[in-house]
């Protein structure tokens, strides 16, 4: 029985039971898969949780918005903008974008 605690793959957790061995490399190495593993589930639940949390309140707030205000879920406000888009370009009908068209019966000016 007194072998089996001086063992080289053995960690003794308490000092009084003998010569605290370390992990062999092997050891080490599943260690470092095993924690990452759980890091890389764990951190998916987490994310799963505050997107589920978000997701909820947006459905809660469109319920609440069709029982106030009487507005559709698929019902969205979009802003029209006469003067162009963000960049301040001007719209595509505008006059100014807009190619001379050539209907080939120009008139000429008399003189």
């Amino acid at each position: 029985m007194n072998d089996y605690r001086f063992q080289p793959e053995q960690i003794n957790l308490k000092p009084t039971d003998g010569l605290v061995k370390v992990l062999r490399t092997d050891q080490k190495i599943a260690t470092v898969l095993f924690v990452a593993w759980l890091v890389i589930v764990l951190g998916m639940a987490a994310g799963y949780a505050v997107s589920f949390l978000i997701s909820s309140q947006a459905l809660v707030y469109f319920i609440l918005r069709k029982k106030v205000d009487g507005i559709e879920m698929n019902e969205v406000y979009e802003e029209e903008t006469e003067e162009g888009d963000a960049f301040g370009s001007e719209p595509a009908g505008s006059a100014s974008t807009a190619p001379a068209a050539s209907t080939g019966a120009e008139s000429k000016p008399t003189a």
